[in-house]
């Protein structure tokens, strides 16, 4: 659990405390639990809440540990969960007058549990798929299932040649920052000339 989820709201203020270390990926039927420190928003004033959205509809809400919210989701409860890539947003509310803020956002991977997986199993991410999908819609040789593949509301059978080509390099930039952060390929490096 070594990336960060997300990054601070715009809205809220530089001087709160940094959303600590938290789970890029989670998995289906693990428990989901991890504390949140916000020094300006005490767990014993306010509830942190966590609303994720794709495959299905999840939320859940922190639970106070000192002045630290806990969040801690039931391996029973996700092992509901369906597989796939979430938006999701942490939004902090005030526990007697009612002030809510959105505090951060960004998107995570709920993988299957591959404990109940049955039959054929595709382990590729979702993103994964989506870049073989463009790839394949761009060299011709795409399955009816990768050309019917809906991203953002349009079939990618229905994408002109260069929204396929923008696609692509979307898709592939992101993968390669999935592989970066599974540790499954080194960051870019840093080129840097000194002037005379």
């Amino acid at each position: 659990m070594e990336a960060v989820f997300g990054s601070l709201s715009p809205w809220a203020d530089d001087s709160m405390s940094e959303v600590t270390p938290q789970p890029s990926t989670l998995r289906a039927g693990d428990t989901w639990y991890w504390l949140v420190t916000l020094a300006d928003y005490p767990a014993t004033d306010w509830t942190l809440n966590y609303y994720l959205r794709g495959a299905q509809d999840i939320s859940f809400a922190g639970t106070a540990e000192g002045s630290d919210h806990k969040i801690n989701v039931a391996a029973t409860t996700t092992a509901g969960y369906t597989a796939g890539t979430y938006a999701w947003q942490a939004v902090i509310k005030h526990k007697t007058d009612g002030r809510v803020y959105l505090i951060a956002e960004g998107t995570l991977e709920v993988r299957p549990n591959l404990e109940t997986v049955t039959g054929t199993y595709d382990g590729r991410s979702t993103t994964k798929k989506i870049l073989d999908a463009v790839t394949a819609c761009l060299l011709g040789t795409a399955t009816k299932e990768e050309a019917r593949m809906q991203i953002y509301g349009r079939s990618l059978e229905r994408r002109t040649l260069d929204e396929l080509e923008n696609l692509k390099a979307r898709y592939e930039a992101l993968y390669r920052t999935e592989q970066i952060r599974e540790g499954q390929q080194p960051p870019s490096p840093v080129l840097v000339k000194f002037a005379d």
